[in-house]
Protein backbone atom coordinates (compact mmCIF):
# COMPACT_ATOMS: atom_id res chain seq x y z
CA UNK A 1 0.00 0.00 0.00
CA UNK A 2 1.26 3.49 -0.86
CA UNK A 3 1.98 5.89 1.93
CA UNK A 4 -0.43 8.76 2.11
CA UNK A 5 1.09 12.09 1.17
CA UNK A 6 0.81 14.92 3.64
CA UNK A 7 0.70 18.61 2.94
CA UNK A 8 4.16 18.89 4.49
CA UNK A 9 5.50 16.86 1.56
CA UNK A 10 4.07 19.41 -0.85
CA UNK A 11 5.51 22.52 0.81
CA UNK A 12 8.36 24.29 -0.99
CA UNK A 13 11.79 23.77 0.49
CA UNK A 14 13.92 26.59 1.84
CA UNK A 15 15.95 26.46 -1.38
CA UNK A 16 12.77 26.78 -3.46
CA UNK A 17 11.65 29.78 -1.42
CA UNK A 18 15.08 31.38 -1.81
CA UNK A 19 14.88 30.97 -5.60
CA UNK A 20 11.43 32.56 -5.65
CA UNK A 21 12.64 35.44 -3.48
CA UNK A 22 15.61 36.04 -5.79
CA UNK A 23 13.36 35.96 -8.86
CA UNK A 24 10.65 38.17 -7.36
CA UNK A 25 11.87 41.52 -8.77
CA UNK A 26 11.66 40.06 -12.30
CA UNK A 27 8.24 38.55 -11.64
CA UNK A 28 6.97 41.85 -10.25
CA UNK A 29 8.34 43.76 -13.25
CA UNK A 30 6.71 41.29 -15.67
CA UNK A 31 3.39 41.81 -13.89
CA UNK A 32 3.87 45.56 -14.20
CA UNK A 33 4.33 45.25 -17.96
CA UNK A 34 1.25 43.06 -18.21
CA UNK A 35 -0.85 45.51 -16.18
CA UNK A 36 0.31 48.47 -18.27
CA UNK A 37 -0.37 46.64 -21.54
CA UNK A 38 -3.84 45.56 -20.41
CA UNK A 39 -4.67 49.12 -19.36
CA UNK A 40 -3.43 50.50 -22.69
CA UNK A 41 -5.38 47.97 -24.74
CA UNK A 42 -8.60 47.87 -22.73
CA UNK A 43 -9.80 51.37 -23.57
CA UNK A 44 -9.10 54.23 -25.93
CA UNK A 45 -5.43 54.58 -25.06
CA UNK A 46 -3.56 57.82 -24.80
CA UNK A 47 0.14 58.59 -25.20
CA UNK A 48 0.35 58.47 -21.41
CA UNK A 49 -0.78 54.82 -21.44
CA UNK A 50 1.95 53.86 -23.88
CA UNK A 51 4.50 55.81 -21.83
CA UNK A 52 3.50 53.65 -18.85
CA UNK A 53 4.07 50.54 -20.97
CA UNK A 54 7.53 51.77 -21.98
CA UNK A 55 8.42 52.57 -18.37
CA UNK A 56 7.24 49.16 -17.22
CA UNK A 57 9.34 47.50 -19.92
CA UNK A 58 12.38 49.51 -18.81
CA UNK A 59 11.81 48.36 -15.22
CA UNK A 60 11.67 44.78 -16.48
CA UNK A 61 14.93 45.19 -18.40
CA UNK A 62 16.55 46.67 -15.30
CA UNK A 63 15.36 43.76 -13.15
CA UNK A 64 16.63 41.27 -15.73
CA UNK A 65 19.99 43.02 -15.95
CA UNK A 66 20.35 42.94 -12.17
CA UNK A 67 19.45 39.26 -12.15
CA UNK A 68 22.06 38.50 -14.82
CA UNK A 69 24.65 40.48 -12.87
CA UNK A 70 24.04 38.19 -9.89
CA UNK A 71 23.46 34.82 -11.58
CA UNK A 72 25.16 35.12 -14.95
CA UNK A 73 23.75 34.99 -18.48
CA UNK A 74 23.10 31.22 -18.44
CA UNK A 75 20.09 31.88 -16.20
CA UNK A 76 18.30 33.65 -19.04
CA UNK A 77 18.99 30.85 -21.53
CA UNK A 78 17.67 27.82 -19.68
CA UNK A 79 16.67 28.95 -16.21
CA UNK A 80 19.46 27.17 -14.40
CA UNK A 81 22.64 28.45 -12.88
CA UNK A 82 25.00 25.74 -14.14
CA UNK A 83 23.45 25.15 -17.57
CA UNK A 84 21.99 21.75 -16.66
CA UNK A 85 18.29 21.56 -17.36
Amino acid sequence: MMARSTFDDMEPSAADLAKIEAEWPVIEAELGVLDAEIAALSHASSPLDWRRVRRARRRLLTALAQRVAVDGPALLVDGTRDGAA
